[in-house]
């Protein structure tokens, strides 16, 4: 199950990732005898694919760019950075409780095996 945290850090790191993160596609690939040569589009963020998709209607575009201009990268990187904090808190905390656990239910099952 998903806590709080983790879903908040999922929601920022969507909106930082597909709006700020630009990534190149593969166009082809060519076989040269035992190498294989690779060309990319130009690095772009999933949110400036869509906007160039003719597949994707005009509204969706407004109800994006109308997302895009009240984001803030410095922001979300700064949100995203405190959310991890809280998360491995938790995290370190949680797994060293279960850690111990497992430690104990694994030397009880060999005390119990002899």
């Amino acid at each position: 199950m998903l806590s709080v945290a983790k879903l908040e850090f999922c929601l920022h790191l969507g909106l930082y990732t597909n709006f700020f993160v630009p990534t190149m596609k593969l166009k082809s690939k060519q076989r040269v005898g035992s190498r294989v040569k690779k060309s990319y589009d130009q690095a772009l963020t999933p949110y400036q694919r869509v906007l160039q998709s003719k597949l994707v209607s005009e509204a969706k575009k407004e109800l994006l760019r109308a997302k895009y201009a009240t984001l803030n990268p410095a922001a979300l990187e700064r949100k995203l950075e405190h959310l991890q904090q809280r998360l491995d808190k938790t995290t370190s905390r949680t797994n060293w409780r279960e850690c111990a656990r497992m430690a104990a239910v694994t030397t009880a099952q060999r005390t119990n095996s002899f």
